[in-house]
Formats: structure tokens, C-alpha cells, sequence
């Protein structure tokens, strides 16, 4: 399940990727295509401007426009006629006068203005074609018609070889004739970069995709492992769980049918307590596990109040030392002072389940300690034995669920192992910590470090 969600988030990343990729790649494409045809249309409306200047004709605003704005980008400015009376000759040329070739040879065109060519048409005919040879291309007689019609035109159109060429004409007619200006670029060189820019980024594309898609299966797998690291864990629990509870039903029922068949009373009597025995064992199982179900969800309520830890452990060391005593452990309450904030009831069951597994794991003759001691803003209750000691290859698995420490000098126990994993998360809930220091054949100190507020009085100080 969890490697197909992987392979969906991967698709999921890799398509985002895609899609940022490709409108960047668009508008960088679109921002140099834009250049490219202003930068042109500049151009042409530049040389239109310089026709019109050298026939002493008016320009139109757009033509005085792109003059001042040619000039403010360092390209080459027009210049009016100085000699006002030589402009007035200009101006009263026929139209063969005005139209007439020119060969400007001051005049230093960049690149953009040496690409732009020229025709001079009259009634359809071209008159003057100060190009180089041939045409660049047919005059085009739609856009001449609309500049009739319209004062001027503007169009990108295909030659026969498929190369775009952009044209600007202008109606400049005389009284009796139909007088037409046409300048053009062709765009083969701008197409050529933009097809090799788009090719570029089409590498460029292909290798970030390959990237982007390992990426994207590394950052899934990262974002899954949580996910995955609970479910196996669950998968482990529940595995576990059922484990634990196969064993006392087996040995229930077993019971149950010995009992069924026998006909001796004391017999009857024994294996009925055997089944009571395994029933509580069942239950305490099962409390566990709900208590660490209501953990993991957060729904278990836990109060934060001062806890007199005096009181606590005075009455944890009457409880537990019976216990100890029966199996010849000494328990010793060491130096005890100090308010911590916490849950009181939820802080016995963690001492209680950290004495049983010391007693558990205590030879005959040892002894355990149980003390506090003040650090500032925190307190420490301390737990410590000289029993058998926890190897270092255990002791990072001690708080995982079901993890029981195994070996020939251990006895057999009742317990889950899931005391310690309990007691962990208990403490984790009262805002606190737990940590454990062992070595084996010296014994073992468990910490449990919570938060302190100002001492209380004991009623027993009074």
C-alpha cells in the first residue's frame, strides 16, 4: 500500500516539477520572443521615422515616439533638417523627388537596421528599392491596401520558403497618386535562436525530469518513512498482541477441558484457578494495551498538579516492600524532598512498574533504592539495583513495545514487555523524561526527571 502511495507522490512531485519547469521555460520563451519582435518593430518605426525626416514629411506620433525611444537605448538618433530653408526645398520636390534612391553612406545601421529593407511604391509599382540586387521579397499588396485604408499596417507574414518577415507600411499618398512606403525584416535569425533556445530548453527539460523524478522518488520515500516506520510498528503490535493473548487462551481452555473430563473435586478446583489465574493475566493485557491505545490518541486525561514526592514514595515503599522483602530484596528509601507537577496516581503506576522489574531482575540479598534529588527547575526520582544489569546492545529497544531482555540468568516472567514502554510514555505525558543507565553484573539507574514547583508541606511535618 504504502509503495503505491510512494509511486503516487512521486508522479505528484514530478508533475508540480513539470508544470513550474514548463512555465518558466514558457516565459522565458515568450520574454525573448516579445524582445525580439520590439526590438524590431522599434526598428522599423526608426527607419520609417528617417524616410519621413528625409523628405521633410511630419511624423506621426508613434514614429516621433520610437525616435526619442531608439535614442534612450543608445541606438543611433535622427536629425532633423538644420537649414530650414533647404527643408522647405525638401518639401516642395514632386513625387518622383521625394521618392528618389539614397545612398546615406554616414548613416551607421546596427544589426537590427542593416536587416531592415525598403520599397518606395507608387500605383503598385515599385519605384525605388534602395535593397542590395533582388527583393527580399514580393511587395505584399494586402498590407499596402489596409495602409490605404488605415494610415498604416503592421503583419508577419511567410515567404515561399517559410521564413516570417514583419512589415510596417505607411500611406504617405500625394494628391494624385497613391503613394506607399514598405519596410520589412526578415526574422530567420531571431527564429533561429528561439529555435535553438527552445531546443535548449527542451535538453535542458528532458535532463531536470530525470533529476526531478529521482528527487521526487527520494523526497516520497522521506516523507513515507514515518508513515511506513507506524505501520510496520502496528503491524508488529498487533502481531505481538495476539501473540500474548494466544497463550493464556490455549492454556484456558486446555484447563477447561481437563476439568470437563475430571471427576476429582480438588482437581476441578485447581485447574479452575489456573484458568482465573490466566483470565487476570488476559486482563492486565488488555488494560495495558488500552492505556497505551489512549496514549498514542492522546485521550488519556492526566492531571498537573504539585505532588508532594515525600508522601508518594513514603507510601510506594510501604506498598512495594513487602513485596521485596518475601523475595529476601532489600528496599531502601533513600533522601526524598521536593514538590514535582504531575498526575499522582499515573506517577505511582510508573514507580510501581520500574520497582516490579527491578525486583523481578534482583538477585536474593540485593537491594534497591529509591530517592529524589532537586536540579534547578527539575527534580529526579532515581530508582536504582545491583541486580543483573541491561547489555548495551538492549538498552535503546527497553521502551519499544513487547521488547522483553532474554537470557539464560533471567528467570521466565509474566510480563508483555510493555511495562517500560508504559512507564516511558506516562512520563512523556506529565511533560517529563526517562532514561536508563545500566551495566551488566552492576545493575541498573532509572531516571525519571520532571518538572519542579516550590515545596509543599507534608501533613507529617505538622
Amino acid at each position: 500500500m504504502l509503495k503505491r502511495l510512494r509511486f503516487q507522490l512521486t508522479l505528484l512531485y514530478l508533475f508540480l516539477g513539470i508544470i513550474l519547469f514548463a512555465i518558466a521555460g514558457a516565459g522565458a520563451y515568450s520574454v525573448l520572443y516579445y524582445y525580439f519582435q520590439h526590438t524590431t518593430d522599434l526598428a522599423l518605426q526608426y527607419i520609417a521615422g528617417r524616410e519621413f525626416i528625409r523628405y521633410g514629411i511630419v511624423l506621426p506620433i508613434e514614429l516621433e515616439n520610437a525616435r526619442i525611444l531608439w535614442g534612450s537605448m543608445g541606438k543611433s538618433d535622427l536629425s532633423h533638417p538644420a537649414d530650414g530653408e533647404e527643408l522647405d526645398k525638401e518639401r516642395q520636390g514632386d513625387e518622383e523627388r521625394i521618392l528618389a534612391p539614397h545612398n546615406d553612406v554616414d548613416d551607421q545601421f546596427d544589426a537590427n537596421l542593416a536587416a531592415i529593407f525598403f520599397y518606395a511604391i507608387i500605383d503598385g509599382q515599385i519605384v525605388t528599392n534602395p535593397n542590395s540586387g533582388t527583393y527580399p521579397i514580393p511587395i505584399d499588396n494586402e498590407a499596402i491596401n489596409a495602409a490605404l485604408l488605415q494610415g498604416s499596417d503592421w503583419r508577419t507574414v511567410h515567404t515561399k520558403d517559410n521564413t516570417r518577415v514583419r512589415l510596417l507600411t505607411y500611406n504617405i499618398s500625394a494628391p494624385n497618386s497613391s503613394i506607399v512606403i514598405q519596410l520589412g525584416r526578415q526574422l530567420n535569425d531571431h527564429d533561429r535562436i528561439l529555435s535553438q533556445f527552445l531546443l535548449s530548453m527542451t535538453l535542458l527539460g528532458g535532463v531536470t525530469i530525470l533529476i526531478l523524478g529521482l528527487a521526487s522518488w527520494l523526497l516520497a520515500g522521506r516523507s513515507l518513512n514515518p508513515a511506513q516506520r507506524a505501520w510496520e510498528n502496528q503491524q508488529t503490535f498487533v502481531a505481538n498482541a495476539s501473540h500474548e493473548l494466544r497463550t493464556p487462551l490455549t492454556i484456558m481452555r486446555a484447563a477447561s477441558e481437563i476439568a470437563l473430563r475430571s471427576h476429582s473435586p480438588i482437581e476441578q478446583n485447581n485447574l479452575m484457578h489456573d484458568v482465573i489465574r490466566e483470565v487476570d493475566h488476559m486482563s492486565k493485557l488488555v488494560d495495558d494495551l488500552l492505556l497505551l491505545s489512549r496514549l498514542d490518541a492522546a485521550h488519556l486525561k492526566l492531571e498537573r498538579v504539585p505532588i508532594v514526592l515525600c508522601d508518594l514514595l513514603e507510601d510506594v515503599h510501604r506498598q512495594v516492600g513487602r513485596i521485596a522483602q518475601q523475595k529476601m530484596i532489600s528496599l531502601i528509601l533513600g533522601e526524598v524532598a521536593g514538590t514535582a507537577l504531575g498526575d499522582a496516581d499515573r506517577l505511582r503506576q510508573v514507580l510501581l512498574i520500574l520497582l516490579d522489574n527491578a525486583i523481578q531482575h534482583t538477585p536474593k540479598e540485593g537491594t534497591i533504592q529509591l530517592q529524589t534529588e532537586q536540579k534547578g527547575h527539575i527534580i529526579q526520582i532515581g530508582v536504582h539495583d545491583n541486580g543483573l544489569g541491561i547489555s548495551p546492545e538492549h538498552l535503546p529497544h527497553v521502551f519499544e513495545r513487547f521488547y522483553q531482555v532474554s537470557g539464560a540468568d533471567r528467570e521466565e516472567s509474566k510480563g508483555y514487555g510493555l511495562g517500560l514502554s508504559i512507564a516511558n510514555s506516562l512520563v512523556m505525558a506529565m511533560g517529563g523524561n526517562i532514561h536508563i543507565e545500566s551495566k551488566v553484573g552492576v545493575g541498573t539507574h532509572v531516571y525519571i526527571t520532571l518538572v519542579s514547583v516550590p515545596s509543599m508541606s507534608s501533613p507529617h511535618d505538622n
